[in-house]
């Protein structure tokens, strides 16, 4: 548990401060669900130690799935989007948690998100270079790269 002492000084600053009603969204990483033990050991915890409520966002889980974890971000973003904007509605504030890939989700909303009530944006081993789009030369680099290396290996 000592794990979530950092994070929890934050939430506990955050909500000390409040003006009215706050809550946490946790989005979770690449090739996870929200229903993973660490993410739900994490919101145990700060429920029980702040009292503020956790929602774990059930979006683009694993890798398995129609819409898994793989999807592109600019699609994995707006649809995300819309299910955070009906949990934040119940909330003056909320307190943004993204670990890895759901950092970058995140920043994603947040950047396209008019009138957001995020006051706390935390980004947990998040590699926060923006969600752009690979540049289409790469892309045509790449898919050389992989025929050409398929055709060597076949």
């Amino acid at each position: 548990m000592e794990r979530f002492f950092f994070l929890l000084a934050l939430l506990g600053s955050a909500t000390c401060l409040k003006v009215g009603n706050v809550g946490v969204l946790h989005m979770h990483g690449f090739w996870e669900a929200f229903d993973n033990p660490h993410h739900q050991d994490f919101k145990k915890y700060v429920e029980e130690k702040t009292g503020v409520e956790v929602h774990l966002i059930d979006a683009f889980n694993d890798i398995a799935a129609a819409n898994s974890s793989i999807t592109p971000l600019w699609v994995q973003v707006p649809a995300v989007l819309e299910q955070v904007k009906e949990i934040a509605a119940q909330y003056d504030k909320i307190i943004a948690v993204g670990y890895s890939q759901g950092g970058v989700i995140w920043r994603g909303m947040i950047e396209s998100w008019d009138n957001h009530n995020v006051d706390t944006f935390i980004s947990l081993a998040s590699p926060q270079h923006g969600t752009a789009d690979f540049p289409p030369k790469y892309l045509d680099f790449v898919e050389k790269k992989v025929s050409r290396l398929g055709r060597t290996v076949a």
